[in-house]
Protein backbone atom coordinates (compact mmCIF):
# COMPACT_ATOMS: atom_id res chain seq x y z
CA UNK A 1 0.00 0.00 0.00
CA UNK A 2 2.79 2.38 0.89
CA UNK A 3 4.55 1.58 -2.39
CA UNK A 4 1.40 2.33 -4.39
CA UNK A 5 0.98 5.60 -2.50
CA UNK A 6 4.54 6.59 -3.37
CA UNK A 7 3.89 5.85 -7.06
CA UNK A 8 0.78 8.05 -7.00
CA UNK A 9 2.75 10.86 -5.38
CA UNK A 10 5.44 10.61 -8.08
CA UNK A 11 2.85 10.63 -10.87
CA UNK A 12 1.11 13.63 -9.34
CA UNK A 13 4.39 15.49 -9.05
CA UNK A 14 5.22 14.82 -12.71
CA UNK A 15 1.79 16.03 -13.80
CA UNK A 16 2.24 19.20 -11.78
CA UNK A 17 5.54 19.80 -13.58
CA UNK A 18 4.31 18.95 -17.08
CA UNK A 19 0.98 20.76 -17.13
CA UNK A 20 2.42 24.29 -16.70
CA UNK A 21 4.94 23.57 -19.49
CA UNK A 22 2.15 22.38 -21.80
CA UNK A 23 0.04 25.39 -20.94
CA UNK A 24 2.98 27.68 -21.64
CA UNK A 25 3.54 26.04 -25.05
CA UNK A 26 -0.14 26.40 -25.84
CA UNK A 27 -0.13 30.06 -24.90
CA UNK A 28 3.03 30.56 -26.97
CA UNK A 29 1.36 29.04 -30.04
CA UNK A 30 -1.66 31.26 -29.51
CA UNK A 31 0.58 34.31 -29.21
CA UNK A 32 2.38 33.35 -32.44
CA UNK A 33 -0.91 32.96 -34.31
CA UNK A 34 -2.18 36.26 -32.93
CA UNK A 35 1.04 37.91 -34.03
CA UNK A 36 0.75 36.53 -37.58
CA UNK A 37 -2.94 37.29 -37.90
CA UNK A 38 -2.49 40.68 -36.28
CA UNK A 39 -0.54 42.02 -39.30
CA UNK A 40 -3.14 43.48 -41.62
CA UNK A 41 -1.12 45.73 -43.94
CA UNK A 42 2.14 45.61 -45.86
CA UNK A 43 4.08 48.18 -47.89
CA UNK A 44 6.76 46.76 -50.21
CA UNK A 45 9.54 48.00 -52.45
CA UNK A 46 10.06 46.06 -55.70
CA UNK A 47 13.65 46.70 -56.89
CA UNK A 48 13.62 45.02 -60.34
CA UNK A 49 11.70 47.83 -62.15
CA UNK A 50 14.49 50.22 -61.17
CA UNK A 51 16.67 48.50 -63.79
CA UNK A 52 14.12 49.54 -66.43
CA UNK A 53 13.73 53.12 -65.18
CA UNK A 54 10.58 52.40 -63.25
CA UNK A 55 9.61 52.84 -59.61
CA UNK A 56 7.12 50.44 -58.01
CA UNK A 57 5.61 50.26 -54.54
CA UNK A 58 3.15 47.54 -53.49
CA UNK A 59 0.34 48.07 -50.99
CA UNK A 60 -1.26 44.98 -49.43
CA UNK A 61 -4.15 44.55 -47.03
CA UNK A 62 -5.71 41.48 -45.50
CA UNK A 63 -9.28 40.75 -46.58
CA UNK A 64 -9.86 37.62 -44.52
CA UNK A 65 -7.56 35.12 -42.80
CA UNK A 66 -5.18 33.95 -45.57
CA UNK A 67 -6.70 36.16 -48.30
CA UNK A 68 -4.96 39.42 -49.22
CA UNK A 69 -5.52 42.21 -51.74
CA UNK A 70 -2.43 43.62 -53.47
CA UNK A 71 -2.28 46.92 -55.37
CA UNK A 72 0.97 47.55 -57.26
CA UNK A 73 1.35 50.97 -58.96
CA UNK A 74 4.48 51.65 -61.01
CA UNK A 75 5.74 54.90 -62.54
CA UNK A 76 7.86 54.73 -65.72
CA UNK A 77 10.33 57.41 -66.75
CA UNK A 78 13.04 56.38 -69.19
CA UNK A 79 15.50 58.75 -70.85
CA UNK A 80 18.50 58.08 -73.10
CA UNK A 81 20.38 60.64 -75.16
CA UNK A 82 17.22 62.68 -75.54
CA UNK A 83 16.02 60.28 -78.25
CA UNK A 84 14.59 57.30 -76.36
CA UNK A 85 12.04 58.00 -73.67
CA UNK A 86 9.02 56.52 -71.95
CA UNK A 87 6.52 58.25 -69.69
CA UNK A 88 3.62 56.46 -68.08
CA UNK A 89 2.42 54.10 -65.40
CA UNK A 90 1.48 50.48 -64.77
CA UNK A 91 -0.93 49.07 -62.22
CA UNK A 92 -1.53 45.51 -61.05
CA UNK A 93 -4.27 44.33 -58.71
CA UNK A 94 -4.00 40.79 -57.35
CA UNK A 95 -5.82 38.57 -54.90
CA UNK A 96 -3.27 36.51 -52.95
CA UNK A 97 -4.07 33.33 -51.05
CA UNK A 98 -1.63 31.63 -48.68
CA UNK A 99 -1.69 27.85 -48.97
CA UNK A 100 -1.01 27.06 -45.32
CA UNK A 101 -2.54 28.61 -42.25
CA UNK A 102 0.27 31.12 -41.85
CA UNK A 103 -1.47 34.39 -42.66
CA UNK A 104 1.33 36.23 -44.46
CA UNK A 105 4.19 33.73 -44.69
CA UNK A 106 4.97 30.68 -46.74
CA UNK A 107 3.72 29.61 -50.16
CA UNK A 108 0.88 31.44 -51.89
CA UNK A 109 -0.93 31.74 -55.22
CA UNK A 110 -2.08 35.04 -56.69
CA UNK A 111 -4.02 36.19 -59.72
CA UNK A 112 -5.39 39.47 -60.97
CA UNK A 113 -5.40 42.10 -63.70
CA UNK A 114 -2.88 44.61 -64.98
CA UNK A 115 -3.01 47.80 -67.04
CA UNK A 116 -0.27 49.92 -68.62
CA UNK A 117 -0.44 53.39 -70.13
CA UNK A 118 2.70 54.85 -71.67
CA UNK A 119 3.89 57.42 -74.17
CA UNK A 120 6.85 55.88 -75.97
CA UNK A 121 9.57 57.18 -78.27
CA UNK A 122 11.96 54.43 -79.30
CA UNK A 123 13.96 53.13 -82.25
CA UNK A 124 13.81 50.06 -84.47
CA UNK A 125 17.42 49.97 -85.65
CA UNK A 126 20.83 50.85 -84.25
CA UNK A 127 24.06 51.03 -86.24
CA UNK A 128 27.47 52.62 -85.66
CA UNK A 129 26.28 54.53 -82.60
CA UNK A 130 23.48 56.04 -84.64
CA UNK A 131 19.78 55.44 -84.00
CA UNK A 132 17.70 54.75 -87.10
CA UNK A 133 13.96 54.50 -87.75
CA UNK A 134 12.46 56.24 -84.76
CA UNK A 135 8.84 55.70 -83.89
CA UNK A 136 6.43 57.38 -81.49
CA UNK A 137 3.21 56.03 -80.04
CA UNK A 138 0.83 56.04 -77.10
CA UNK A 139 0.05 52.56 -75.75
CA UNK A 140 -2.69 51.25 -73.49
CA UNK A 141 -2.43 47.61 -72.41
CA UNK A 142 -4.80 45.43 -70.48
CA UNK A 143 -4.58 41.81 -69.32
CA UNK A 144 -4.16 39.43 -66.41
CA UNK A 145 -1.55 37.42 -64.54
CA UNK A 146 -1.14 34.42 -62.27
CA UNK A 147 1.75 34.03 -59.82
CA UNK A 148 3.27 31.56 -57.39
CA UNK A 149 5.34 32.90 -54.53
CA UNK A 150 6.97 32.34 -51.19
CA UNK A 151 7.41 34.89 -48.42
CA UNK A 152 9.49 34.64 -45.27
CA UNK A 153 10.48 36.83 -42.37
CA UNK A 154 13.67 38.85 -42.60
CA UNK A 155 13.36 40.42 -39.15
CA UNK A 156 10.38 41.31 -36.93
CA UNK A 157 7.89 43.23 -39.00
CA UNK A 158 9.70 42.72 -42.32
CA UNK A 159 9.24 40.12 -45.05
CA UNK A 160 10.96 39.11 -48.26
CA UNK A 161 8.73 37.82 -51.02
CA UNK A 162 9.93 35.85 -54.09
CA UNK A 163 7.47 35.21 -56.90
CA UNK A 164 7.24 33.99 -60.49
CA UNK A 165 4.36 33.77 -62.89
CA UNK A 166 2.92 34.34 -66.33
CA UNK A 167 1.07 37.39 -67.62
CA UNK A 168 -0.83 38.25 -70.77
CA UNK A 169 -1.29 41.77 -72.12
CA UNK A 170 -3.04 43.06 -75.22
CA UNK A 171 -1.97 46.52 -76.36
CA UNK A 172 -4.00 49.23 -78.06
CA UNK A 173 -1.49 51.49 -79.78
CA UNK A 174 -2.03 54.96 -81.21
CA UNK A 175 0.80 55.99 -83.53
CA UNK A 176 2.16 59.47 -84.11
CA UNK A 177 2.29 58.85 -87.87
CA UNK A 178 2.08 56.13 -90.50
CA UNK A 179 5.84 55.58 -90.47
CA UNK A 180 5.73 54.78 -86.76
CA UNK A 181 2.93 52.27 -87.30
CA UNK A 182 4.84 50.49 -90.08
CA UNK A 183 8.05 50.31 -88.05
CA UNK A 184 6.30 48.73 -85.05
CA UNK A 185 4.11 46.32 -87.01
CA UNK A 186 6.96 45.13 -89.23
CA UNK A 187 9.46 44.85 -86.40
CA UNK A 188 9.84 42.44 -83.50
CA UNK A 189 8.82 43.64 -80.08
CA UNK A 190 10.37 42.29 -76.88
CA UNK A 191 8.24 41.09 -73.94
CA UNK A 192 9.60 43.82 -71.65
CA UNK A 193 8.47 46.63 -73.99
CA UNK A 194 5.32 48.35 -72.79
CA UNK A 195 3.59 48.19 -76.21
CA UNK A 196 4.15 44.42 -76.54
CA UNK A 197 1.10 42.16 -76.91
CA UNK A 198 1.24 38.54 -75.82
CA UNK A 199 2.33 36.19 -73.07
CA UNK A 200 5.42 36.88 -70.96
CA UNK A 201 7.05 35.73 -67.74
CA UNK A 202 7.03 37.65 -64.48
CA UNK A 203 9.80 37.37 -61.88
CA UNK A 204 10.06 39.52 -58.83
CA UNK A 205 11.41 40.22 -55.37
CA UNK A 206 9.60 42.32 -52.79
CA UNK A 207 10.86 43.60 -49.47
CA UNK A 208 7.95 44.60 -47.29
CA UNK A 209 7.17 46.09 -43.90
CA UNK A 210 4.22 44.61 -42.01
CA UNK A 211 2.09 46.69 -39.66
CA UNK A 212 -1.45 47.30 -38.44
CA UNK A 213 -2.53 45.09 -35.54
Amino acid sequence: MKRQLNILVIIGTLLCLLLPAQAQNRFQRVDNLQEMYGENFMVSLVPIPLAFNGFRMDFDCRLKDRLWLQLAPQYNCKRKNGNIKTDGFCLEANIRYYVKNSSSRGFYVASGIGIDYNKIQDYAAYQDDVYLEFYKLTSFRFGGQIQLGYSFRLWPGALMDLYAGAAFRHSFNTYADEASRLIVEQGTLKPWQYHFSGLFMQLGVRIGLMFGK
